[in-house]
């Protein structure tokens, strides 16, 4: 063992003499390996109160509902579980269940969602302003009526106790469909 050590300390000393570093040393829990983002998506945690607007199409009458969410750090703080459930009309409530997260491999923000009635699982991911002012996320969808849809999604905190999530639905087309926006607001 005493002449591992002393092989291992020799190479790390020539290495560091011919201007050679070492390999990074990757963290030794995943815990370690979080960023500012995480932190970023981990301040959103808490319980809202949801605003929602929703036009079917551009020119549309908007459609208003309320509801609830409950975003909770999971898995060591590396991600932000989202449920929220939607008063769609007289006896009608759409729950979801969506993830947030940022991946530092990447360096890129990604999501998972489904809802109430959906079989499938959405997977948008996006990117950041540098001043963390919107993360803006983007993924595709099959639409039964219409194929495949493109979906942007822009994330904006408004101040420590509000934010907004504007989604666009686009066609294969590339014509804009249907617009959600919620306001989250802080209940505690």
């Amino acid at each position: 063992m005493k002449c591992l050590w002393t092989v291992a300390s020799t190479v790390l000393l020539v290495g560091s003499a011919l201007g050679v570093a070492p390999a990074q040393t990757p963290p030794a829990t995943r815990s370690e390996a979080r960023s500012a983002a995480h932190a970023w998506l981990l301040g959103l945690a808490g319980a809202y109160t949801t605003e929602n607007t929703f036009s079917p199409a551009p020119g549309a009458p908007p459609r208003r509902s309320v509801g609830t969410a409950t975003l909770t750090p999971v898995l060591d703080g590396g991600f932000l579980r989202e449920e929220p459930s939607t008063e769609m009309g007289p006896g009608r409530v759409q729950a979801a269940l969506k993830i947030w997260g940022y991946d530092t491999t990447t360096r890129r923000f990604q999501a998972a969602w489904t809802y109430t009635g959906s079989t499938s699982i959405l997977l948008p991911s996006g990117d950041a302003a540098a001043d963390m002012s919107v993360v803006t996320y983007e993924g595709q969808y099959v639409e039964p009526t219409t194929g495949r849809d493109t979906l942007r999604v822009e994330l904006r905190p408004v101040d420590a106790s509000r934010f907004t999530l504007v989604l666009w639905s686009f066609g294969e087309d590339g014509k804009e469909r249907a617009t959600l926006q919620t306001i989250y607001t802080r209940s505690r």
